[in-house]
């Protein structure tokens, strides 16, 4: 398994023969932060959204799912299962859900 972090909390996961995975890309407003070009057929972001299939990541290209809620899932022999978690609220009193990821492939 091959394990890429790219900053912030954007890592791309793969392994041979499985779905490449990306976790927490750069958003629109951040690509210019980010790697350039990355290559994937699974991303999740831990930032809940109220529109999971609005969200875009232009400089991700092949994503055929994206997970952006908790549960189980199973893509392609990848498993991952996503926790929610809600952290304290921020100083403006705002708070942001979140959820954690587990990445398993092929019982790694």
């Amino acid at each position: 398994m091959e394990l890429t972090w790219y900053g912030l909390g954007c890592f791309r996961l793969t392994e041979r023969g499985f779905p490449s995975v990306v976790m927490d890309p750069f958003g629109p407003d951040e690509a210019d932060l980010g790697p350039g070009r990355l290559q994937a057929e699974l991303v999740t972001t831990s930032r809940l959204s109220e529109n999971p299939r609005a969200l875009v990541w232009p400089q991700v290209s092949g994503v055929s799912r994206t997970i952006a809620s908790p549960g189980e899932y199973e893509i392609g022999g990848v498993f991952v299962t996503g926790v929610a978690c809600t952290p304290e609220a921020d100083e403006g009193g705002v708070v942001e859900e979140h959820v954690v990821y587990t990445v398993g492939y092929g019982g790694v």
